[in-house]
């Protein structure tokens, strides 16, 4: 009598993939409702951004990604969040809550003309280096309320969530 069988194998490389897709889009769609162009983040992230966040994410070296609105007169605010948390049984599947997480970020209150952002990444420990990345100092969130969004992304291996913070 013969038999049948399937392998499914999902892996980090996969996940890491799954969650740098998911935190460019959340990243481009929040600009777009502060007022914030994304043009040069779509226009950079499969060269500079992505590659980066998706090694580091394969490594398990990424803490957070990190999205600074500068304002003209040297303000920071608001400021994203984007923990990443591993998990290192493999279990669990790919999924994606963009569209529901998308109603929250309608409402958040635009930005004066002339702000900019700037992408920063933590490390929770060793990471490798990647071009185009190098040492940066994170602006204070201490006198910013911060709102957890939720996860906005999860894979078999690691997942992402979103915290804003704003005044």
């Amino acid at each position: 009598m013969p038999t049948a069988t399937t392998t499914y194998v999902v892996t980090r490389t996969h996940t890491a993939t799954h969650l740098s897709n998911a935190i460019s889009g959340a990243i481009a769609e929040i600009l777009t409702h502060l007022g914030i162009s994304a043009r040069t983040l779509m226009s950079d992230w499969s060269t500079e951004y992505d590659p980066a966040i998706r090694a580091w994410i394969i490594e398990g070296s990424l803490d957070k990604v990190v999205v600074e609105c500068h304002r003209l007169g040297g303000s920071v605010d608001p400021v994203l969040e984007f923990p990443i948390e591993y998990h290192n049984d493999g279990s669990g599947s790919l999924s994606h809550r963009h569209v529901a997480l998308a109603r929250q970020w309608a409402k958040l209150t635009s930005v004066p003309t002339g702000t900019t952002f700037k992408i920063i990444c933590t490390f929770n420990g060793p990471h490798s280096d990647q071009p185009s990345w190098g040492t940066a100092r994170r602006a204070s969130t201490s006198t910013l309320r911060s709102t957890s969004l939720g996860t906005l992304a999860a894979g078999p291996h690691a997942s992402a969530s979103v915290r804003y913070f704003s005044s």
